[in-house]
């Protein structure tokens, strides 16, 4: 390992000067090559910008691209060769939707000339999520974590002002059971500083097209040099808020009623990059509705902590779609009415277990359906199980009004998504 750099997320590596000769040989120039890529590489990379030109032009739906975000950045794995990065992807708007976790592994490669990126693939991806930011997981594992796709090496040479990444012909396959054919991966990519171009395309034995973006052109992933540790902890807050919850009949809700709760990341409506949809229904999923908002998120850059505000939907039917079809809510298929209150916003912080969340009722106050004014308070922890939720209402001489005066939170176990609670 020969990282001889600090690193910043978003932000590029300031690797070490290489020595420099009058007459570098092959090997000294591809080591030049590997040390300058691996300086433009590590950062967060987002299509949004593309994914909102396509909108905004009225392109047609099926050649628009889907929403992708990427993360590399640096790791040490044990027992892994060559200057290592993690990938981390998701789609869709949705951190929860992680579609590849791998280990890239970066080492000069004399006989193509090329700098040769060897793909690592873990056995348990769940175990890798956001390892970039935690060195002891990092500690914890070793290449017998993980297995190689021999023949799939990426090969990357410079190119004027860019670097052009490719796999040699037919020479990484697998046999796809959705399309019932054995298919020849063709990907090319190209880095720049500034973004990653990703032409994803995969061919049969005769080189007909099985899929790919040949009709969209490549995916433009710009580099996001403004992403912040606030934006980091905003991807890990609605990755873990995503899922389905399910309290029993003294767990906090109505009537003694058992309450079934999802949440799910759905499309952002344009100049946004998350919202988030609540469902609340009593005993089961397809119950009667208790409760239906929409989750918004100061997204400004520059800010110093993450707040989310709760709108309630219009139409209850319409909005239950959204579980199904995240897209309606930024088609203009769900509508929202005002917020309770502009100052009931709910500040999200870091905790070793997850994150959580306060409405202050110092600054959040409402009017009750007797005219009369009411301070409200919420607290939400969210961990890999479960969700812990505290709502207190007070009078304006903070008398307690409704919630559990002992601050005990109510906990929502955490389970799969299922049809027959």
């Amino acid at each position: 390992m020969r990282w001889g750099v600090t690193a910043a997320l978003g932000i590029g590596l300031a690797l070490g000067a290489c020595e420099t000769t009058d007459a570098p040989n092959p090997s000294t120039q591809i080591e030049r090559d590997l040390d300058e890529m691996l300086a433009w590489f590590p950062g967060v990379y987002d299509n949004f910008e593309q994914i909102e030109a396509e909108h905004e032009t009225d392109l047609e739906t099926e050649l628009r691209h889907r929403h992708l975000n990427h993360t590399f950045y640096p790791v040490e794995i044990e027992g892994i060769p060559g200057l290592l990065l993690y990938a981390q992807q998701y789609q869709h708007h949705d951190p929860a939707d992680l579609y590849r976790q791998r280990i890239y592994s970066f080492e000069p490669d004399l006989e193509e000339g090329a700098v040769r990126l060897t793909i690592y693939t873990p056995h348990e991806p769940a175990a890798l999520i956001d390892i970039h930011l935690d060195d002891a997981r990092q500690a914890s594992l070793s290449v017998e974590d993980f297995y190689l796709k021999p023949g799939c090496e990426v090969f990357w040479k410079r190119s004027e002002d860019r670097f052009e990444g490719y796999l040699k012909e037919k020479a990484c396959s697998y046999y796809s059971t959705r399309y019932e054919t054995q298919v020849y991966l063709e990907e090319t990519l190209t880095l720049r500083r500034d973004a990653l171009l990703l032409n994803d395309r995969a061919v049969d034995g005769e080189g007909n097209l099985v899929f790919g973006v040949d009709d969209k052109g490549p995916t433009l992933n710009l580099k996001q040099p403004d992403f912040s540790t606030l934006d980091v902890e905003l991807q890990g807050i609605t990755r873990l808020l995503s899922g389905d919850y399910f309290s029993d009949a003294e767990g906090g809700a109505r009537d003694g009623r058992p309450i079934y709760m999802r949440v799910r990341n759905i499309t952002p409506p344009l100049g946004q990059r998350h919202a988030m949809y609540a469902e609340m229904r009593h005993d089961g999923p397809e119950g009667e509705f208790y409760r239906q908002l929409i989750y918004l998120f100061d997204e400004t850059p520059g800010r110093t902590q993450n707040q989310m505000q709760a709108y309630r939907v219009k139409e209850k039917n319409a909005a239950a779609v959204l579980i199904e079809d995240r897209a309606a809510f930024a088609e203009g298929r769900v509508e929202i009415a005002d917020p309770l209150s502009e100052d009931c916003f709910t500040v999200w912080s870091a905790i070793e277990t997850g994150y959580t969340s306060w409405i202050d009722p110092a600054r959040c106050v409402i009017t009750g359906r007797r005219g009369d004014q009411r301070r409200i308070e919420s607290r939400t922890n969210i961990t890999a199980n479960a969700i812990g939720q505290l709502e207190r209402g007070y009078s304006e001489e903070w008398e307690l009004l409704f919630g559990n005066p002992d601050g005990d939170l109510y906990i929502w176990p955490r389970v799969l998504p299922r049809e027959d609670h």
